[in-house]
């Protein structure tokens, strides 16, 4: 017989694991959608311009950490029981990840309307 707490606990990490997959495929297809843009706008930037870096980690960096969240999913109910503070270092790990894409995409917004409306 199931636990019920180790029973929601499985629920809920299926869960996760199925909307990260989710975003997973958005975020690949956003990426094949937007890749010719990329190379048109992006790419011929001075290496300088921090605008380009900004869009390189909160492309690539974030794309290639939600890859790699969904190979470390599945490990997790392998282990014999996550302790509290494994639990606890993933969600601080998460964490920082949203925050530092939050700073970028508000950076670029903000990059993109000063562009636009800043007058010479």
């Amino acid at each position: 017989m199931v636990d019920t707490t180790t029973g929601t606990t499985v629920a809920a990490m299926r869960s996760i694991y199925y909307h990260s997959l989710a975003a997973l495929a958005l975020s690949c297809w956003d990426f094949l959608m937007t890749f010719g843009d990329e190379v048109h706008y992006i790419w011929p930037m001075k290496k300088r311009h921090t605008f380009k870096w900004l869009y390189i980690f909160h492309r690539y960096f974030l794309l290639t950490t939600q890859i790699a969240l969904q190979i470390a999913l599945p490990l997790l109910p392998a282990m014999s029981s996550p302790t509290s503070h494994d639990c606890r270092v993933l969600l601080l790990v998460m964490t920082i990840l949203a925050e530092w894409a939050n700073f970028a995409l508000e950076f670029i917004l903000a990059f993109r309307g000063r562009s636009r409306f800043h007058s010479p």
